[in-house]
């Protein structure tokens, strides 16, 4: 079936956007880090809109050191990171597997049909055989 290579195709881009997200992230933090200010913005112009409302999220969150200190964990962990194509290739792929059990269904009752359209031509052409007997 096409559907699944399509999701298999979706998420190997899916996955080189999360390995870009990580390596830019991963620089942003060694900038900040060094101090490096015109680095690090550099790198937040750079990183993609997916990433953005969950690098956000986690740079606003609770920071127990000090307020110059970065936020513990990381925006990957964060619901509003999301990978949009890999969430679209899902539901895309629920959808095909719908289709497809429904198609199996209909083809299903298409072979019960067949299977005892057979069986009823098979017994009324034996009955037809022995129409000249009598039946008591």
């Amino acid at each position: 079936m096409a559907v699944p290579r399509i999701r298999y195709i979706i998420e190997i881009f899916q996955n080189a956007n999360l390995i870009s997200d990580v390596i830019v992230f991963t620089e942003w933090i060694n900038a900040i880090s060094n101090s490096d200010q015109f680095q690090a913005g550099f790198l937040e112009r750079r990183f993609r809109s997916e990433f953005m409302p969950a690098f956000n999220t986690w740079l606003n969150g609770s920071r127990p050191n000090s307020p110059d200190s970065l936020p513990s964990g990381s925006p990957f962990v964060l619901p509003e990171y999301s990978l949009i194509k890999y969430n679209e290739s899902t539901r895309l792929e629920n959808e095909a597997n719908q289709a497809f059990n429904k198609g199996s269904d209909a083809n299903e009752n298409g072979d019960q049909y067949i299977a005892m359209t057979v069986l009823f031509a098979t017994l009324f052409g034996e009955a037809n055989n022995y129409h000249h007997l009598p039946l008591f």
